[in-house]
């Protein structure tokens, strides 16, 4: 997704836009800025990693950007060589943002004699834009190879873990049985919620780690496959509690758990039911499917590690 506001600030200014990382970098004045797009979060985040010479330049420069009085700014702050500032998300004054901001903390740099720099450790030459797990950060060639070492390592270790898909698969089962009864109670007022469908692959996705099930790719696809199965009980449970008050209230004597044990055979008396049910289970799935991929796999991706580690242009 493209944000036209910030592509044309990069432009603006000889920066370069990526679009897939949401993020501007580039030099502006002469320093390292980043723009990374967080308006899932109602912000953009302006980071700028800079280092000085004089003994008191980290408590002095952490001085100055905490007292930045714009009323269009959440927070700013200066640690780890990094000054960050939090600007809030008005579009059509973003930019006029931006230039504001970040002409203050140039103009700081520049009287305190402060330059760009890696912001892991300090060094001021071979700065280049990496991005480390989708986000843009300014640091030099050796700190981007012991970053990529350490990661190497870390997904061996985790790739020699041992877990139990079996343990695992129980307690997602048991876990999920939650969403289920979230699912069930929205279903009484005749509603299919998205929420229902993600709460259940949320806690499969807890009782899967909890009961010691490993979230490699086969861990993550069972999950998703339960997670399925889990909605299609749901439903069922919902449709059959919904069938047994109509019978009860039509004279019949009957239990909900005789409905239940019986359920696919009374829906075959009827096609209009069948279509029903058929419907709201394929409806159920698909919000079920389009609510939850994108935590399946960022849970996927985190637990294993698999985060992007490349140099940009």
């Amino acid at each position: 997704m493209v944000n036209s506001y910030l592509k044309q600030f990069a432009a603006l200014y000889a920066m370069v836009y990526d679009s897939k990382r949401m993020a501007a970098y580039g030099k502006y004045q002469g320093y390292d800025v980043v723009i990374q797009d967080a308006t899932q979060q109602a912000q953009y985040v302006i980071q700028m990693a800079v280092n000085g010479t004089t003994p008191y330049f980290v408590e002095q420069t952490a001085q100055f950007v905490q007292s930045l009085n714009f009323p269009f700014v959440n927070y700013a702050k200066y640690e780890n060589l990094t000054i960050t500032v939090s600007v809030k998300n008005k579009p059509r004054k973003i930019q006029e943002y931006f230039v504001e901001v970040l002409n203050v903390l140039v103009s700081y740099c520049r009287n305190a004699g402060l330059a760009s720099c890696c912001k892991y450790c300090g060094t001021q030459a071979g700065i280049g834009a990496y991005s480390i797990n989708r986000n843009v950060d300014m640091l030099c060639g050796n700190c981007f190879g012991k970053i990529s070492q350490n990661l190497a390592q870390a997904q061996r270790t985790i790739r020699e873990e041992k877990g139990s898909l079996l343990a695992g698969l129980v307690g997602a089962f048991l876990f999920s049985l939650a969403g289920v009864a979230l699912w069930v109670i929205i279903g009484q007022f005749g509603w299919i919620a998205a929420i229902a469908g993600l709460i259940i692959v949320v806690c499969a996705l807890k009782g899967f780690e909890k009961f010691g099930g490993k979230m490699n790719l086969a861990g993550a696809i069972l999950v998703f496959v339960l997670s399925i199965v889990m909605v299609v009980l749901a439903e069922t449970i919902s449709e059959s509690i919904l069938m047994t008050q109509a019978l009860y209230e039509e004279g019949f004597s009957i239990t909900f758990f005789q409905v239940l044990g019986g359920f696919f055979s009374l829906l075959n008396l009827s096609e209009d039911l069948l279509a029903e049910y058929i419907k709201n289970v394929g409806i159920g799935i698909v919000f079920t499917v389009a609510a939850s991929v994108s935590t399946l796999m960022n849970t996927y991706r985190n637990k294993n590690l698999k985060h992007e580690l490349v140099k940009l242009n």
